[in-house]
């Protein structure tokens, strides 16, 4: 098989901003009914704080509505000024609140104090990420007048309990903003919209950097020692040339799109509710699309709720959609009561029967807010990107090309988990073997600037000290600026190195960076066919799920000269699923996703072999058809989009089996405009854990 040829088996193809730090499913009219953010920390979701904050490092280089749905609004672009510049003197900190240690008086400790003033979030995984990071700063530099400030714009209820149960993890003074008036002065002053962000005040009282937080020790030590040189932030992008054509509420949008463009938001948001404040239909879906938008980078819930408070008081005859979107606004803005008031008044106003019941749904989501075990799928995406993000932010990635040229197919030398005989529960499997299975990826740059596409797979740990297998496939990303891997609990850590490669079984052996104590998978060989097995994998973005089949059969694919043994499971995956687990009743990993291989009545077996196989180039290039989800009508989605198999080497694969198995002979005599039959199966193919161990040579623990 021609492995570097294959694409990943990813394959959410959006391109996510490293600026999204949630991924709010906050409601259209017929969609969900409630609004969500991720608590990182907690492993659960709440409701979506007043404004969503994104969640890269700072800039700068210092070390179903449709068309007749009454809330329906126009999508925009955007343009940003910067305010404040690097050595003016820095802002008093404006809190209304300190939850933890001393208040904080950047006036009183001029001349003899260096402050960290970081700001951050709960619902922030690389925040929360960075907290052990600042508190090490803080117990390094104390005793040198250094302080360290962790400043959130959340409520008490939120953050209070979140920095209680840290404890001793995050031991540095903590303050919550005063109506956001830190936040403007810092943040939206200096144009610095992705969080966590740390400014670094001299004892002069002077903002001398701004950056990411694990860049801050050296420029703290520096600013200590009298030698660190300041140097500017790079200019805001500049506003496009036709904005002054835009409308006020166009104006907003724009900004309110880009990561950078909070600061312009906020005057452009001035502007809609003093310039478009007499028309009640404009503010309500003002207010709708800052309520509901997912693609925006900033939510600016207060003004929503001013926009549709002032289209309520300005309509004569009130409908129950002006009604509605008020209600939701109060509710996201914590107005729990007034919003259930709001919502039966909108409720009451509606006559038709079908929007009358979606109505009522929501009124119920306000009566009795729903709290999620756990993160919801689009949540762990956010937060896989952003983790992935902010290391390289933070200068710990190694580029995919890198890792490439630094490894061999040499065998790595891994000291194994000793084989369980002991058989396992489903349940007690999918408990023990998550904190295993990582979601592993990789990071490209999208088309925009600070836009990240993910390419997604699966893996597991053998080692305690972060050494994973996943597929060889999985590094044919040579453009990606990251490889990264992330635990069931949140947290991202970067491949520093591939430790081994074995390109025609499809293995790959990867060491995480700054890894310890991870739970590794018992690896053990020769299962055999009709045993019962279970997958662990990340199928199509459905993180964690747990599938169950038989093994089918061992077979020898052959491709490019090589022969390899590979073994099939009726147990389900799909994009996504590569290099995750298959295990036996005892948790033992006996094999690995690999590929999948799709099988159609009526097909000249000849060329079927050519079509499943995604000879093709377009049928691999067609990643979002997730292959076999449909009955495969076009041979382009029948290539094994839902395993990233080859797009030249599949066809060989599945013809191998056949030959095998006497089914049938590959041909090179398909064609790709052939059209196959129904879809009659779909083979999932895996490698055998026998291939593993060829590539650790140390033998397992001894009891």
């Amino acid at each position: 098989m021609n492995h570097q040829n294959r694409s990943i088996i990813s394959q959410d193809r959006s391109i996510i901003s490293q600026d999204r730090s949630i991924i709010s499913r906050n409601p259209g009219r017929i969609g969900w009914t409630f609004a969500v953010a991720a608590t990182f920390a907690a492993g659960a979701l709440h409701a979506a704080p007043v404004i969503d904050k994104p969640v890269a490092g700072a800039t700068g280089d210092n070390v179903s509505n449709t068309s007749s749905d009454p809330h329906a609004v126009i999508s925009p672009k955007a343009g940003a000024k910067q305010a404040a510049k690097i050595g003016d003197p820095a802002a008093p900190l404006r809190v209304a609140q300190w939850i933890k240690h001393d208040p904080v008086d950047l006036a009183a400790g001029k001349g003899k104090t260096v402050y960290v003033v970081e700001f951050w979030a709960t619902w922030c995984g690389p925040c929360v990420q960075s907290i052990p990071h600042l508190t090490a700063l803080q117990a390094k530099f104390k005793d040198q007048g250094v302080v360290v400030v962790g400043i959130s714009d959340e409520k008490p209820k939120a953050a209070q309990p979140f920095v209680e149960k840290m404890g001793g993890k995050m031991e540095y003074t903590v303050g919550l903003d005063d109506k956001g008036q830190t936040n403007k002065a810092y943040m939206d002053a200096y144009h610095q919209n992705g969080i966590p962000t740390a400014f670094v005040i001299d004892k002069t009282g002077a903002v001398v950097w701004v950056g990411y937080p694990t860049g801050a020790d050296k420029v703290v030590e520096q600013v200590l020692a009298g030698t660190f040189v300041p140097k500017p932030l790079p200019e805001p992008e500049a506003a496009d040339e036709d904005d002054a054509d835009d409308s006020p509420s166009d104006a907003y949008f724009k900004a309110a799109s880009r990561r950078s463009g909070q600061a312009e938001a906020v005057e452009a948001g001035k502007k809609v509710l003093s310039q478009e404040g007499g028309d009640p239909e404009k503010l309500h879906k003002f207010a709708w699309k800052i309520l509901t938008d997912e693609s925006l980078c900033h939510h600016d819930y207060p003004l929503a709720l001013r926009a549709a408070r002032q289209a309520f008081e300005k309509s004569t005859d009130p409908k129950y959609n002006i009604l509605d979107t008020l209600a939701r606004a109060l509710f996201l803005t914590g107005q729990t009561n007034d919003a259930v008031a709001m919502q039966q008044k909108a409720i009451g106003l509606c006559d038709d029967n079908l929007t009358r019941l979606k109505l009522k749904e929501t009124l119920v989501s306000y009566q009795h807010p729903v709290t999620l075990d756990g993160l919801a799928d689009e949540a762990r995406l956010a937060q896989f990107v952003s983790g992935a993000a902010a290391l390289i932010k933070a200068k710990r990635a190694v580029a995919v090309d890198s890792l490439l040229a630094k490894t061999d197919v040499q065998p790595s030398q891994v000291q194994l988990a000793k084989a369980s005989t002991q058989p396992i529960t489903s349940e007690n499997l999918y408990e023990q073997a998550s904190q295993s299975v990582l979601l592993v990826g990789t990071l490209t740059e999208g088309d925009e600037d600070g836009d990240w596409e993910p390419t997604l797979a699966s893996g597991f740990i053998i080692h305690e000290s972060g050494i994973f297998v996943t597929n060889f496939h999985v590094l044919d990303a040579p453009k990606a600026a990251i490889m990264a891997a992330m635990t069931a609990d949140g947290h991202v850590y970067p491949v520093k190195r591939v430790l081994a490669v074995a390109p025609s079984p499809d293995i790959a052996i990867c060491q995480l960076d700054d890894a310890s104590g991870l739970k590794p998978l018992p690896v053990a060989p020769n299962a055999k066919p009709g045993a019962h097995v279970r997958v662990l994998s990340h199928p199509d973005n459905a993180f964690y799920s747990l599938t169950e089949g038989i093994l089918s059969r061992y077979f020898v694919s052959r491709a490019d000269g090589k022969a390899t043994t590979m073994l099939s499971t009726t147990a389900d995956f799909a994009v996504g699923s590569s290099g995750g687990p298959l295990f036996d009743d005892c948790g033992n990993v006996i094999g690995m996703v690999a590929s999948t291989s799709s099988i159609y009545s009526g097909a000249d077996k000849d060329s079927s072999a050519d079509e499943n196989s995604g000879a093709d180039e377009d049928s691999s290039a067609n990643e979002d058809s997730s292959a076999d989800k449909d009955s495969g009508a076009d041979e382009d989605s029948s290539a094994n989009k839902d395993s990233s198999a080859d797009k030249d080497s599949s066809a060989d694969e599945d013809s191998g089996a056949d030959k095998d198995s006497g089914d049938g002979a590959a041909s090179d005599s398909g064609t790709s405009s052939d059209k196959p039959g129904d879809l009659q199966m779909v083979l999932k193919m895996c490698v055998p854990s026998s291939d593993i161990l060829k590539l650790v040579t140390l033998p397992a623990a001894k009891p």
